[in-house]
């Protein structure tokens, strides 16, 4: 057994009924003869279904789609697209009733059992694994995914704190560092990246005790378009880093008289709401304005705030919608063809008789005045990015759960259908661009959208449309 971390190999896995394993070629396992602890869970090998294994003398750690969730993990498997596993968060809830380690089941040590390396696609963070180059390839053991953790995949991918020795065996945690990172000011040459780095270390004290230090560390980076790179800057960020905060003006023309909910004192649409606050964004002869209205105490499950949306055109006021979405409008883009895109996102207004939860949606004013909701297929939330040109660039995602729900928490996401995609305006296509990974996008002035990621252990943007990882210096 290679005692070293870089040695370390570990394999996540996901539980799939329907999976059906096409293998280029079988492979000897053998069942771990070690403790293994995994966060808070001991395992024991001999009496699971899916047990710890080993494979070229380094251990193989399966995981059920349940464990997955528990440990912060998205994975989904689809016939056609293949296996994929991203960093989603950690899950509170119960994603079935079934073990995490599968049923009961008698193993034995010493003893040979058969695993495959699968031909399937696979993707760990979006990036494509070619397991045909993979000195410890991903494996198949009972239907169950095995994907292989190195240095490279369990410590700076999945940020992983691993620990083993002969004595006490494997333990398994989340890395004790986590990183966040956001981008600042851009030009139409490159971006400010802001990132920071957080932890904590342990120290025994003279007393016997464990004591924690928090640490954090803060950067700031260039990305270059031309060339693609990201160069560290000297000194620490500061708020000139950031892009400037421009906020949106209240529309106070919009008021509650006499029951009604009045533009210019004109009543528009009657309410028994307590109170409204009403916000507008202004265009080229055309203005939007979002109104919230506060209706009380919203009773279980959280009725809507009751948030409408109306266009000022020509000194004529148009009701285009109340949302049913329970979001909010947080932004409006040019569909490049004389329309708006009008994007709602998941935070909850001041005053709003809700709660937050992770929907979002997207819909499109036309040039002809059709109000019409922007939609994917297999996708429940669409948010959207920027646009450039005629194109729209969004993160849709599909939540396996009610949304009435899905209260102040995120519930469960498809790994396979979830991503990144372009929204062609003039025809209402979608490309799917990437897969879904943890970050925060942003959509440069040459219409490269780029992730910079939290799910690394180190900082790491993705140009999601051409796949390239951008080199830091």
């Amino acid at each position: 057994m290679k005692k070293s971390v870089a040695g370390l190999i570990i394999a996540l896995a996901a539980v799939f009924t329907a999976l059906t394993v096409n293998a280029a070629e079988c492979v000897k396992v053998r069942i771990a003869p070690y403790y293994t602890q995994i966060a808070d869970m001991s395992v024991y090998n001999p009496a699971i279904e899916f047990p710890i294994l080993t494979y070229k003398n380094v251990t193989y750690l399966p995981l059920t789609h349940g464990l997955c969730a528990k440990l912060g993990y998205a994975v989904g498997f689809d016939s056609e697209k293949g296996f994929f596993i991203t960093k989603h968060q950690d899950m509170a809830y119960t994603l079935d009733e079934s073990p995490l380690f599968g049923k009961d089941a008698e193993n034995y040590y010493g003893v040979d059992y058969t695993a495959y390396i699968p031909d399937y696609p696979i993707y760990l963070n979006g990036i494509r694994i070619d397991n045909t180059k993979e000195e410890y390839p991903f494996l198949n053991f009972r239907g169950i995914t095995y994907l292989p953790l190195t240095y490279r995949f369990g410590v700076e991918e999945m940020c992983r704190d691993i620990k083993w020795s002969e004595t006490d065996g494997l333990f398994l945690n989340s890395d004790r560092r986590q990183i966040y990172g956001d981008f600042g000011k851009h030009d139409e040459n490159g971006v400010t990246l802001i990132t920071q780095i957080q932890g904590y270390t342990t120290e025994k004290a003279s007393d016997g005790t464990i004591e924690y230090h928090h640490y954090a560390e803060s950067s700031k980076y260039r990305l270059h378009y031309e060339n693609e790179f990201a160069e560290k800057l000297d000194g620490k960020p500061t708020e000139n880093d950031y892009a400037p905060y421009s906020p949106i003006p209240e529309c106070t023309e919009m008021t509650l008289e006499n029951g009604s909910l009045c533009y210019s004192s004109e009543p528009i649409v009657p309410t028994n709401a307590h109170s409204q606050y009403s916000r507008k964004y202004e265009f080229d002869g055309i203005t939007f304005i979002c109104t919230n209205l506060n209706l009380g105490t919203a009773p279980a499950p959280y009725t809507a705030h009751g948030e409408h949306i109306f266009v000022l055109k020509d000194g004529k006021i148009t009701h285009l919608a109340e949302w049913d979405t329970k979001n909010n409008l947080t932004k409006i883009l040019s569909d490049g063809d004389g329309g708006y895109y009008l994007c709602s996102d998941s935070y909850s207004p001041t005053g709003a008789s809700r709660w937050s939860n992770p929907y979002a949606c997207v819909w499109r004013y036309t040039n002809n005045g059709e109000f019409l909701e922007v939609t994917i297929p297999d996708t429940n939330s669409i948010s959207a990015i920027g646009t450039h040109g005629t194109k729209l660039y969004v993160k849709a995602m599909y939540y396996g759960s009610d949304k009435s729900l899905a209260i102040n928490s995120e519930p469960p996401i498809s790994a396979v259908n979830s991503g990144f995609y372009e929204i062609d305006t003039l025809s209402g296509n979608a490309r799917r661009l990437y897969p879904y990974i943890s970050g925060n996008c942003f959509l440069a002035e040459n219409g490269m959208l780029y992730c910079l990621a939290d799910y690394t252990a180190f900082p790491r943007v993705v140009n999601l449309v051409t796949g390239r990882i951008v080199p830091f210096t």
